[in-house]
Formats: structure tokens, C-alpha cells, sequence
């Protein structure tokens, strides 16, 4: 008995204390600029990117390898975001988790755009406000069409799909994260040591 209570809560420890890290890191979106330059590593300019420092380059993201520190740094691209969670802001750089295995280094000077996570919208909300902004639709074209020519119209089939499809709109739209526009010097000030 002992043996198995010893074993549950060595397992559930690392989960723990793992689960509460993760819960006061914020997530963010990040975006990058038009045009960034790391003198003699990096020049963007829009679509042209050039450097002899490149080490990798994606949609998203350009990685970069710094002679100075041997880090490698994340650089966002434009119109293209990076999700996850900060771990620390420090020397004017942003370290992102973006996923259980990879956390990234990217220069604060390089995100244009920066985003806050402020949860997830009910899924079963957005499901009821689908359903309703379907009934409505369907209920308004149904009245709107058998005013004009009585039973006889026929169209139903039309009716009914339109509701479907502003139901399934609806649902669409109101589901999903939620993401709140912030100032850049937001991270400075949100994760000052």
C-alpha cells in the first residue's frame, strides 16, 4: 500500500508542479515587420531576405545563428504568427514555448505585431448561438418568401440551406481563442525581473 501511494505521488509530482508553470505563463501571438536588419546576419525587406547567418527559413519564422552568443534566434516573418507561452523576457529578447519541445529566442526589436491570449470561447455558446442564428435566418426567409407568394413558392430546400449555413457561420465566428491587440513594451513591463 505504501509502495503504490510512494509511486502515485512520484508520478503526479512532475505533472503538478509542470501544469502549475504553465498556468501563470501568458500565451501570445507574435508577428514580425516589413523590414528588420541584424547588421552583417539578417536583412529583410519584405519578400527579399538575405543573410549569411541564416540557418533555416520557414513561413513563419526565420532562424538565424548569432556569432557572438551561439544562440540561435527566432525571427518572426510578416503577416505569419508564432504562438506560445513566454518564459522569460531578459537583454531584449523574448523566450516562447512554443510547444512541449521547443521554446524559442526572439529579438523584441523583430515582433511587429503582438497579441494576448484571453482564453477560449465556450464551444457549446458558439454551438446555441449557431443554432439560434440558424432558426432565425431560416424562420425570416420562410416569412419573408411565403408573404410574397403563399404555399406555393416552393424553395424550401434554399431556405433551409441558408439557415444551415448562417448557423454554421455563426458557430465559426464565435468560436476559437480570443486575442487582445497590445503595446509593444507591454512584455518589458509584464515580465520585469
Amino acid at each position: 500500500m505504501r509502495h503504490a501511494l510512494f509511486l502515485a505521488v512520484a508520478f503526479l509530482l512532475p505533472a503538478s508542479t509542470y501544469s502549475q508553470s504553465v498556468i501563470h505563463q501568458e500565451r501570445i501571438r507574435i508577428g514580425g515587420l516589413e523590414k528588420y536588419e541584424i547588421p552583417g546576419a539578417l536583412t529583410i525587406d519584405g519578400a527579399r531576405i538575405t543573410g549569411s547567418s541564416i540557418t533555416r527559413k520557414e513561413n513563419s519564422f526565420i532562424e538565424i545563428k548569432v556569432s557572438t552568443s551561439n544562440e540561435v534566434m527566432t525571427i518572426p516573418r510578416l503577416r505569419h504568427n508564432l504562438v506560445g507561452h513566454v518564459v522569460a523576457v531578459e537583454a531584449e529578447m523574448v523566450r516562447l514555448r512554443l510547444d512541449a519541445q521547443r521554446t524559442v529566442l526572439v529579438p523584441l526589436n523583430a515582433i511587429g505585431t503582438l497579441d494576448v491570449s484571453r482564453g477560449r470561447r465556450s464551444r457549446a455558446r458558439a454551438i446555441l448561438a449557431g443554432i439560434g442564428a440558424g432558426i432565425g435566418v431560416t424562420l425570416a426567409a420562410a416569412a419573408i418568401t411565403f408573404q410574397s407568394c403563399g404555399l406555393d413558392c416552393g424553395g424550401g430546400t434554399l431556405i433551409i440551406a441558408g439557415g444551415v449555413a448562417a448557423g454554421v457561420a455563426t458557430a465559426a465566428l464565435l468560436s476559437g481563442e480570443r486575442w487582445q491587440r497590445m503595446p509593444m513594451d507591454w512584455l518589458r513591463t509584464r515580465f520585469a525581473k
